[in-house]
């Protein structure tokens, strides 16, 4: 096994200084930055195609993804958004510039983009599918869905979880479906955040449905929400005061849970 570790570490040293040597021959040292990330991204690829490392998969840019095998139970973002099958002209045109940011830009799942990032939404509705859970959100200052950033984790699913748990208390919803529920373009007004002020952008943004009882005791992240409540799915188009979430989102994310119940 130690012999197998050194033959590893010998061929893999051996192909990153042949790698080093004809790169500088085609991006000298006046082009050093170039020289650096070609010899990254060609020294990645080398590795999954080798050792298929699970990690090494990862650092990939998705769209250089589909030669190597995927990591068992791995959720593909890019793949699940091109499967996805929009529900209105909104989803539609979204999902597609959705598809073209994953495509260009590796940094796609970080708030260190300042323009956009990926970030994602849980719908939930009680067990009756009448009511949906909502937050009084600080920085909106409205009531709004749950929701948050991916903040690198490409496991959008657990993330909705997660935020629902970390922001409501609820840690016993279950998703109706695996799949996305809804796509949708959000814009973010510049804020203070912390004592730092964040520019405005964009948030991509994925939507799952979840399903939760209404008796489990919900709590207060002060540092996210003032209140958190079950609302009528009628009330829940009346309280927010941001007109367009109500009018492109909430409209439809309520047509989608009767047309599935």
């Amino acid at each position: 096994m130690q012999r197998l570790y050194l033959n590893t570490f010998y061929t893999v040293f051996g192909f990153y200084i042949v790698t080093s040597y004809v790169l500088l021959k085609e991006y000298p040292p006046q082009n050093a930055k170039r020289f650096s990330v070609v010899k990254k991204s060609i020294v990645t690829e080398y590795f999954c195609q080798t050792f298929y490392l699970e990690r090494s998969w990862l650092l990939l840019p998705p769209h250089k993804r589909s030669g190597f095998p995927q990591p068992k139970n791995f959720m593909n973002l890019l793949q699940d958004i091109k499967n996805y099958k929009p529900y209105n002209q909104q989803e539609a045109c979204d999902k597609e510039c959705m598809i073209d940011f994953i495509t260009h830009h590796t940094d796609y799942l970080n708030r260190e983009n300042q323009t956009a990032h990926f970030s994602v939404s849980i719908w939930t509705v009680n067990q009756e599918h009448t009511k949906t859970l909502m937050v009084y959100h600080n920085i909106y200052d409205s009531w709004s869905w749950i929701g948050g950033h991916a903040d690198g984790n490409e496991d959008l699913r657990s993330v909705a979880l997660r935020e629902l748990q970390e922001e409501t208390g609820v840690a016993h919803a279950v998703l109706v479906s695996p799949e996305i529920f809804s796509l949708e373009l959000l814009t973010v007004d510049g804020h203070i955040r912390r004592g730092s002020y964040v520019p405005s952008h964009l948030h991509m943004n994925v939507t799952y449905l979840a399903e939760a009882d209404e008796n489990e005791t919900l709590i207060i992240n002060e540092d996210e929400n003032q209140a958190v409540k079950w609302w009528s799915f009628e009330d829940a188009l009346k309280v927010p005061k941001e007109p367009w979430f109500v009018e492109w989102i909430y409209k439809k994310l309520i047509e989608k849970v009767h047309a599935i119940f």
